[in-house]
């Protein structure tokens, strides 16, 4: 199921988005709308989100600068009452452009096509994670993690090769994003299966890295 939000200055474009949605409801989840360009950045920080819908002409910022600026690497479908922009829009690699107004069924079409492409990403990108780095969206191979450490609202990745990566996302989240080879073994903390070299009851080491192993893990934390 897709992941979306919806970002347009007008009421009425985004209740239509909810309703079509909702007619959707096992294809797309529409996650949230905003009228205000800031509240949806600060969601797209610290969510993970597959789809945006993205109004193009709004005050202070157009929907192609907020798509370049703190959009990428999302499937992205404008919905405008302009169709000047639709060159830009799929220069973009827009998924579409919805021309308002616009009916269910060629939503639908919309919707269709964005499934098709997420899950060509899916496939491509199991063996990494996308993350957000300062204003980029950073990949990075889940071979390279050696484990990853909470603090407060942001997850220190450290890898085997390159230095730690910093990135504001909750351990929930993140544990979404991972495959069946890591395990949490604490509430701060995640590690890849491979990369222990010793273990115990009460921790593990990467290397000569001691990490504890929570007493609410203990149970659930299997090498195999």
């Amino acid at each position: 199921m897709l992941r979306a939000i919806a970002l347009d200055d007008e009421p009425l474009p985004l209740e239509i988005l909810n309703t079509f949605c909702g007619r959707m409801s096992e294809e797309i989840n529409l996650l949230k709308t905003f009228s205000k360009i800031q509240e949806a950045r600060k969601f797209l920080e610290a969510e993970d989100v597959d789809l945006i819908f993205l109004d193009i002409q709004m005050p202070m910022l157009s929907g192609i600068e907020f798509y370049q600026l703190f959009g990428k690497n999302k499937l992205l479908i404008f919905t405008t009452a302009f169709s000047d922009f639709a060159m830009q829009g799929f220069e973009l690699d827009a998924v579409d452009y919805l021309l308002k107004p616009f009916d269910f069924a060629r939503f639908q079409k919309a919707i269709e096509k964005a499934q098709r492409l997420h899950k060509t990403q899916v496939r491509k990108d199991t063996a990494s994670i996308w993350v957000r780095v300062d204003s980029n969206q950073v990949r990075i191979a889940l071979e390279n993690i050696q484990y990853i450490e909470a603090m407060a609202d942001y997850l220190r990745i450290h890898l085997s090769e390159g230095k730690a990566v910093v990135t504001r996302m909750t351990m929930k989240n993140m544990q979404t994003q991972l495959n069946t080879d890591f395990a949490r073994i604490h509430k701060s903390f995640i590690i890849r299966k491979d990369q222990v070299t010793a273990h115990n009851s009460r921790e593990v080491y990467i290397q000569d890295i001691k990490l504890p192993i929570g007493a609410s893990y203990s149970g659930e934390f299997d090498l195999g």
